[in-house]
């Protein structure tokens, strides 16, 4: 009587780990920030005209266009600290513009004021980055074992099994000594 032993192991590839990322930006605001307002491109475009003939006006009338048309979203607390703020740095400005310095230092509010603009038309929307990383779960591993003795009647065939695709197919085993191939 001969004995055959017919083992297959099938293995399906690991799928690559998933990693999820989303992105926030959150704007944070500093103290020369909140001095600078954020107008409507046209109060800024304003403001920026009479720094340049005027200087420091256009900054005192930056500080009174906050009430009206100046950052969005602020409450009114921090509305009157930005007009006074610009209110007494326009005065600086123009009091040092005999030696040019408030003259240049108001063509760089003007600047600000127009770069500020911007502001006032974003949403405002917070981002924030997080990155997540899922492990790769594990591999399936189908085990068929059959041992057949020959004997006149088959035994019942195994149930079929999907074949691996061929990228992934295990080469065939040399067979054992004493096995007939």
């Amino acid at each position: 009587m001969a004995m055959m032993n017919n083992t297959t192991v099938v293995m399906a590839p690991a799928p690559a780990p998933t990693t999820t990322t989303v992105v926030v930006n959150q704007k944070q605001d500093n103290c020369c920030r909140a001095a600078i307002p954020a107008l409507h491109i046209a109060g800024a475009a304003v403001c920026c005209i009479f720094n340049i003939f005027i200087p420091g006006f256009g900054t005192i009338l930056a500080g009174f266009f906050v009430f009206c048309c100046g950052n969005p979203g602020m409450d009114m607390a921090g509305k009157f600290m930005t007009c006074c703020l610009n209110w007494w740095i326009g005065w600086l400005q123009l009091g040092t513009s005999v030696i040019l310095i408030g003259w240049i230092w108001s063509w760089m509010w003007s600047c600000a004021f127009i770069a500020m603009s911007a502001d006032y038309h974003s949403s405002g929307g917070d981002t924030t980055i997080v990155t997540t990383s899922a492990p790769a779960p594990a591999a399936p591993i189908i085990v068929n074992n059959s041992s057949m003795m020959a004997a006149p009647a088959p035994a019942a065939a195994p149930a079929p099994v999907a074949a691996p695709p061929p990228a992934y197919s295990q080469p065939a085993a040399a067979p054992m000594p004493g096995q007939v191939a």
